[in-house]
């Protein structure tokens, strides 16, 4: 059985890298998808998620709750990213043009990071790190059935948006 997340944070102050290394496995897709809703550029995506990820590691204190990692992970993805942007601006650094299916993953990504933020969170734990509803419930500290709710109107609402966008010419695909 995987050790709970509360488990680990207790164990990442006092040094232990494996613990920390489970939490990144645990929410690297959090973290690149809500990296990749600021880049949207894969590379970019991935370097700003190890930079979220290390930093946490450095600031994280002992006694941490659980359900706040996720949460402070998104903040500090968030927080970077926003960094960034100010320095790009300054330096006014050119962009490669996107392709297709880049400018449908931006949407896709810009979506996703519409959701309110609990909504996002179990979302992207469920389709991006693989986790089922137990794992997350215990991840964010709510209910299973809670977190089967949140999924559910969260993918209901993402379709019915990118059903939209696609019919409206904004998202290229099949329907």
């Amino acid at each position: 059985m995987a050790e709970s997340d509360a488990v680990l944070l207790e164990r990442c102050p006092t040094g232990d890298r494996m613990a920390f290394s489970t939490l990144i496995k645990r929410y690297q897709g959090l973290a690149l998808s809500q990296a990749f809703s600021h880049t949207q550029v894969r590379s970019d995506a991935i370097e700003l998620a190890r930079e979220a990820f290390s930093r946490l590691h450095a600031q994280l204190p002992a006694g941490t709750e659980p359900f706040a990692f996720p949460s402070a992970l998104v903040r500090k993805i968030d927080d970077l990213a926003q960094d960034r942007r100010k320095r790009r601006s300054r330096v006014g650094e050119p962009m490669a043009p996107p392709t297709q299916d880049e400018r449908n993953l931006v949407i896709l990504s810009r979506d996703v990071a519409s959701l309110p933020e609990a909504d996002r969170i179990v979302i992207t734990l469920k389709h991006q790190s693989g986790m089922s509803d137990a794992e997350i419930a215990e991840a964010v500290g709510e209910s299973a059935g809670s977190v089967g709710a949140r999924v559910a109107r969260a993918a209901k609402i993402l379709r019915e948006t990118l059903i939209r966008k696609m019919r409206e010419g904004e998202l290229a695909g099949e329907m």
